[in-house]
């Protein structure tokens, strides 16, 4: 049988073995000569502890570490790294060794970087990643512990970044401020589950930014005013509501519906500062079904139909949808409201009979939208 893949260009084998962590793409060097030496050439390093390996045992973090080290500096200084990705879940990770790593992984002009670390608040990371000229993605994922992680900058110029990818630890709000100030050319950032400390900053808006997810952490919404994409996943302060800018160039609105949602009033009042709005998604799964009951029946409509949905939504989405009286109102008050609306998206773990009874009340709403179907799907 021919070895058709063995005849590709070496650049497309490195291209493909780029995506495999670099302990599987090593395994490959063992099938012929010209296999041998081929992932030395590969433009990224992918390093993770396995889940199935003890994290407090000691001989294989050792060799972990010394895998890590053996793979990163027998590169070439003039042979870029494309992504360098290290997880580590093991609280023996030494801080000392990841950042030693980092900075072979800059010195070697690294443009993808993402360090998913449990003791990453217990380090400095080096103050040259901070003003990395060629690092186009970013992503520090950490554990979450008591103590502000520590940025150890004097400024950030980060000029080709454009994903920011920031996740489970704190941070010091005036070192946020200053991250997303030195990073003029971002397009897509990621705030989740983080917690910021310190005196309020000064933050400024990103105007090139296309797409922001804020999941769980406190970032101004004039920052991410001028997305396309925005999700939500978090109504913390019932006065925020107040405070929301009006987002003229967003389409696509993801909102994820929690415990602290003053019922569909928040929803409403984001959505009216949506006026281009053509993509609702609303997640309700943080939410227990068997807790929801009338759970916002009555909450008011607003005086006049938001334009966002009586001109421009044409999908709206409601997750885990639970039946009760509030979601049912919602989804009427799009349904009857929407002139363009071309799909009402319904999806729910509902039992058969439970769903058999939302179909039916829903299927009896009426629809502004001659065009407008019903999607309804169930996870059981």
């Amino acid at each position: 049988m021919e070895d058709r893949i063995s005849n590709l260009p070496d650049a497309v084998l490195c291209h493909i073995l780029s995506f495999l962590p670099t302990k599987q793409s090593i395994v490959t060097s063992i099938l012929s000569k010209r296999w041998k030496a081929l992932w030395r050439s590969v433009p990224a390093l992918h390093f993770e502890e396995s889940l199935m390996d003890n994290n407090n045992d000691i001989e294989t973090h050792a060799r972990f570490v010394q895998s890590v080290y053996a793979f990163t500096l027998s590169r070439d200084m003039d042979q870029p790294f494309r992504r360098f990705h290290l997880v580590s879940r093991s609280f023996l990770c030494n801080p000392v060794n990841v950042i030693a790593w980092v900075s072979a992984a800059l010195q070697r002009r690294v443009e993808n970087l993402c360090l998913s670390l449990t003791p990453l608040t217990k380090m400095v990371l080096p103050s040259a990643l901070f003003s990395c000229k060629t690092l186009v993605v970013l992503k520090l994922i950490g554990g979450l512990n008591r103590n502000p992680f520590p940025l150890d900058f004097k400024s950030v110029d980060l000029p080709l970044l454009t994903t920011l990818h920031l996740q489970s630890f704190i941070l010091e709000r005036r070192d946020m401020a200053e991250l997303l100030r030195g990073s003029p050319n971002l397009e897509y950032l990621f705030v989740g589950h983080m917690y910021f400390s310190g005196p309020e900053a000064r933050f400024e808006r990103l105007p090139k930014l296309l797409r922001a997810t804020i999941a769980f952490g406190h970032v101004p919404l004039e920052v991410v005013n001028n997305v396309q994409f925005l999700r939500i996943d978090w109504m913390e302060h019932k006065e925020e509501a107040n405070l929301i800018p009006e987002f003229q160039n967003l389409t696509h609105l993801e909102l994820g519906y929690s415990e602290c949602t003053r019922d569909w009033v928040d929803v409403l009042e984001v959505i009216q500062r949506c006026p281009n709005l053509q993509i609702l998604d609303i997640d309700m799964g943080s939410i227990d079904m068997t807790t929801r009951d009338d759970e916002g029946a009555d909450w008011p409509f607003p005086r006049s139909v938001p334009s966002s949905i009586s001109l421009h939504l044409k999908t709206c989405f409601i997750r885990c949808y639970g039946g009760s009286k509030g979601e049912l109102r919602f989804a009427r008050y799009i349904m009857r409201n929407a002139r363009h609306l071309r799909t009402m998206k319904i999806s729910t773990y509902a039992s058969r009979q439970q769903k058999f009874n939302m179909l039916k009340k829903l299927s009896l709403c009426p629809r502004r939208s001659r065009i407008c179907k019903l999607s309804f799907k169930s996870f059981k």
